[in-house]
């Protein structure tokens, strides 16, 4: 915060994190109990993405079937066109369905680690010396934990599936 009198920035103001990599490899070790849930999420993601990737080859059969009755005058062969149709839904249906059922469980995932890392700053926050708050801004404890702690919750569930998504579509397109 700004102090009125001198006009300087006092101990809130943004800075470098001091120890970036030792607390990212603590917070990735908060995922060990969570392996089986991102595992789930990860599997859910492969099979939205391979049939949402997969989907518009299957459009492109439907174009041929338009394109070949056209072309040899017999015409438009309805039925096929309709199955080939009706399976791209279908496609689509499921991919959405996995899609929800990932972003459902990952929601889950990324609470529960939220809410152990709470409990972990709440036992962290009972363990200081009442000497340690004689010394530090009133709020400056709360507002730090708050912020970091929403933080984590939304990169984890902004980014990770982001990143999941932008993976597994680069790789889905690259086979396809």
């Amino acid at each position: 915060m700004q102090d009125s009198m001198s006009g300087e920035w006092g101990d809130s103001a943004p800075r470098k994190a001091k120890a970036f990599w030792p607390s990212a490899m603590r917070l990735a070790g908060t995922f060990a109990d969570h392996k089986l849930g991102l595992g789930v999420v990860l599997v859910f993601g492969i099979i939205s993405t391979a049939l949402t990737v997969w989907a518009p080859s299957i459009l492109g059969d439907a174009m041929d079937v338009i394109f070949d009755g056209v072309l040899t005058g017999n015409g438009v062969d309805f039925p096929a066109l309709g199955r080939l149709l009706l399976f791209v839904l279908g496609m689509y249906v499921v991919a959405a369905l996995f899609d929800w059922l990932q972003g459902r469980l990952l929601n889950d995932v990324v609470m529960d680690i939220v809410y152990r890392l709470r409990e972990r700053i709440e036992a962290k926050v009972n363990r200081l010396p009442l000497s340690y708050f004689d010394t530090h801004q009133r709020g400056d404890l709360l507002s730090r934990t708050t912020n970091d702690v929403d933080n984590v919750q939304t990169a984890l569930q902004q980014a990770f599936a982001s990143l999941v998504y932008a993976v597994l579509t680069i790789v889905g397109i690259t086979a396809m």
